[in-house]
């Protein structure tokens, strides 16, 4: 029944049916269920999926319910702020901040939701994150930050308006070398030089001790300390490969009366897969080349030997 309740919750907020997400919660629903049968992305909670979807009035439903800003999906680690930044949500990255959400929370690959935003060119989403005191220095995994992902694409000079406008906020943030209050009502708003940051995740910046005290209790008691992706294993790209490896493994086992795969007939996800991952590695190559490169045959080819020899190894 508890998980008939559970299904149903994430089926209503997919679908954005407020009367159906009461209805899931009054049955008994969890809240925070998830559900991890997807390899590639991992579906997220209620609230994760009506971050992305845009969807302000469940959001605060659920919040109001006591969703949790900080459960992670399975493989990016990605919280409902990485969705709503990436979709350029910015009414609801405002609604999750004013909440509690941690501005710079990093996911799997340290990218946080400002650099989202970058990617995906929300001008608007990558301002309002800037004016609630997201730190335009930080790095990824790859050593990328904000600005990097600015000027991606100014390659050649082939850039458009809305690069050009992100980069300008950054820089005009970075040149400023000055930080935000992290507590959105801050009644003293604007730049400081001086902040403290928050005692225990040393993520969040307060100008002053009311300022603290005020965020703790609207939101940020339950985000702290959980900021940070602290999970020093393997990638989630290596863990995913790990997880395909143990279902095709399983769907491979000899059952009398069944057809088995060979190599010349792969399953079908695994080939899915391995196409994702060519436009995957092909789009890095490109993304990191130098700016008087050329992007050849030869080039792509040796890209496609890298790939299959790492999924070899990995399987």
């Amino acid at each position: 029944m508890e998980k008939k309740a559970n299904e149903a919750l994430l089926y209503a907020a997919e679908s954005g049916c407020l009367r159906g997400v009461k209805a899931a919660l009054k049955a008994g629903a969890d809240i925070d269920y998830t559900q991890d049968n997807n390899v590639v992305t991992g579906t997220g909670t209620a609230l994760f999926i009506a971050s992305v979807d845009g969807n302000v009035g469940m959001v605060k439903l659920l919040l109001n319910k006591g969703a949790s800003l900080t459960k992670r999906t399975s493989v990016s680690s990605s919280v409902p702020l990485h969705g709503a930044a990436m979709r350029g949500h910015t009414k609801v990255v405002e609604v999750l901040v004013r909440r509690g959400a941690t501005v710079d929370i990093q996911d799997a690959f340290q990218k946080t939701p400002l650099m989202m935003a970058c990617v995906f060119q929300h001008v608007d989403t990558v301002q309002r994150l800037i004016e609630l005191g997201a730190r335009v220095d930080l790095t990824d995994r790859c050593g990328m930050t904000a600005r990097r992902y600015c000027e991606v694409d100014m390659i050649r000079e082939e850039c458009d308006c809305a690069r050009r406008e992100m980069l300008q906020l950054i820089l005009r943030a970075m040149n400023s070398k000055l930080l935000r209050c992290c507590n959105p009502t801050c009644g003293k708003p604007g730049l400081r030089s001086k902040l403290k940051l928050c005692g225990q995740c040393k993520m969040t910046r307060y100008c002053s001790r009311d300022c603290q005290k005020q965020h703790w209790t609207v939101g940020h008691k339950k985000s702290c300390g959980h900021d940070a992706y602290r999970d020093a294993g393997p990638s989630p790209f290596e863990k995913m490969f790990k997880k395909m490896k143990r279902e095709t493994s399983t769907a491979m086992c000899p059952v009398p009366g069944t057809p088995t795969y060979t190599e010349e007939r792969q399953p079908p996800s695994q080939k899915v897969f391995i196409v994702l991952l060519m436009v995957l590695l092909w789009f890095s190559y490109s993304l990191f080349a130098d700016d008087d490169s050329e992007l050849g045959e030869e080039d792509f080819d040796s890209c496609v030997e890298v790939l299959y020899g790492g999924i070899e190894e990995l399987m």
